[in-house]
C-alpha cells in the first residue's frame, strides 16, 4: 500500500543519548529539551515559542489565554479541531465560505459574517496554505477584532516574504505524525506578545503560577521524548521541504489535466497535503485503493454538515470543493516508482 502520509522519524541510534539523559535525569516534562526546541522554532520563526501537547490543546489555551468569547468565524473547509477549539470555551463558530481556487477562507464573506457579538477571526492554513493575511488583517483591525490562526499544518510556508507564524495575535502549530515538523504528538503556539506566551506557559500546566493557581488551566505539557523528536525533525526541515516541492511539480507535470489547489497570491505552500479537485472522486478514490493507493477525501462531509454543528447555512463553494477535493500521498519517503504507480492509476480512471 503507498501511503499518503508517512511520518519523518529520526534513527533510533541517533536519539539514543538524548533518551539516556532524559530517562537519568527523571524529568519528564517541560525541561530542558521541550526548553530547546522552544528556542529553536523561535529562532526559526522569529517570535516566542510555547511548546503544549497538540494543536487542539494550544488552540483552546490560546482562545482563554486571550479571552475571546460570543462568536469567532472560521472557515468550514477544514478539520473539526478548529471548531472544536471553540466549543470547549463556550464560543459559537460562524462558519464561512473559502475560495473556489486557494481552498481558504474568503474574505469577503468574513466581512459579510460579522455580527455584533463576534470578537475574533481564526483563519486556517488549508492543506499549509496561507490564506489571504493581509484582507483579514485589515478587516480585523478596522472592525476591532483579533485575528489568529489555525496553522496546524503551515510550518514552513511562507506569505509575503515572512515565514508562517509571524501573523496575527499568534499562530498555533500542529507536531502530529502527518506534519511536516513532527513531534510525533504536540503543537506549539508563535506569538511576539511575551505577556501572552507567560500565561500560556502558566494555562499548559493546570493555569499554575509557583505555589497558586490563577489561571484555569489544563495539563497540556509536552514531553522531554516528544521535544527531542521535534528538535531532530526541526533539522531536516529545509531538506525535505525541497524534497517535497520537487514531488509537487512532478505531480502537476504529469497531471496537467487536473485541477490543483492555487497558492494565495504572495504565498508559498509547504504542500502539507496536496489536493486535486475531481468531480467523480468516489470512483476514483475507490478505484486507487483497489490498487493500494492511499488518498484521502478533504473535508467531506464540511464543519457547518457535522450533526454536532446543526448548521443550516448554505456554502456553495465549500460544499463543492468537499464533494471534489482528493489528497494524494505525499511524503518526503515517496520513491520515483511509486509516483509512477500513483499518476498511471489515476488517470486511467478518468
Amino acid at each position: 500500500m503507498i501511503k499518503i502520509n508517512r511520518p519523518w522519524l529520526p534513527s533510533v541510534f541517533d536519539i539514543e543519548e538524548d533518551l539516556k539523559r532524559i530517562f537519568s535525569s527523571g524529568i519528564i516534562t517541560c525541561g530542558p529539551y521541550v526548553k530547546k526546541f522552544e528556542e529553536r522554532i523561535g529562532e526559526y520563526i522569529g517570535k516566542e515559542a510555547v511548546c503544549v501537547s497538540s494543536c487542539t490543546s494550544g488552540l483552546i489555551l490560546l482562545l482563554k489565554a486571550i479571552g475571546l468569547s460570543g462568536s469567532v468565524i472560521i472557515p468550514s473547509f477544514t478539520f473539526s479541531a478548529t471548531a472544536i477549539s471553540l466549543l470547549w470555551c463556550g464560543i459559537e463558530p460562524i462558519f464561512v465560505d473559502c475560495l473556489e481556487g486557494t481552498f481558504c477562507i474568503d474574505y469577503k464573506k468574513v466581512e459579510e459574517a460579522i455580527r455584533e457579538d463576534t470578537s475574533g477571526i481564526l483563519a486556517v492554513y488549508t492543506f499549509g496554505n496561507p490564506p489571504d493575511i493581509d484582507r483579514l488583517q485589515e478587516i480585523a483591525e478596522r472592525k476591532s477584532l483579533c485575528l489568529i490562526f489555525d496553522s496546524a499544518q503551515g510550518f514552513g510556508s511562507i506569505y509575503k516574504g515572512r515565514k508562517a507564524g509571524n501573523f496575527g495575535k499568534a499562530e498555533v502549530f500542529s507536531l502530529s505524525p502527518t506534519k511536516l515538523v513532527s513531534a510525533q504528538e504536540g503543537g506549539v503556539i508563535l506569538t511576539d506578545d511575551a505577556e501572552l506566551a507567560r500565561k500560556l506557559c502558566s494555562l499548559r500546566d493546570y493555569g499554575r503560577d509557583g505555589e497558586n493557581f490563577p489561571y484555569l488551566g489544563m495539563s497540556a505539557r509536552m514531553t522531554e521524548i516528544n521535544a527531542v523528536i521535534g528538535i531532530r525533525s526541526l533539522n531536516t526541515l529545509n531538506e525535505r521541504l525541497t524534497k517535497i516541492k520537487a514531488i509537487v511539480q512532478q505531480y502537476k507535470d504529469r497531471l496537467s489535466s487536473l485541477v490543483f489547489q492555487e497558492e494565495t497570491e504572495g504565498a508559498i505552500s509547504n504542500y502539507n497535503y496536496i489536493g486535486v479537485r475531481i468531480q467523480d472522486r468516489e470512483k476514483v478514490w475507490s478505484g486507487l485503493l483497489k490498487k493500494k493507493v492511499e488518498t484521502k477525501r478533504y473535508f467531506c462531509p464540511p464543519l457547518h454538515k457535522q450533526p454536532i454543528y446543526k448548521d443550516n447555512t448554505v456554502l456553495p463553494v465549500t460544499e463543492m470543493l468537499s464533494k471534489e477535493v482528493l489528497c494524494l500521498p505525499l511524503h518526503s519517503y515517496l520513491s520515483e516508482k511509486e509516483i509512477d504507480k500513483i499518476c498511471r492509476e489515476l488517470l486511467a480512471l478518468l
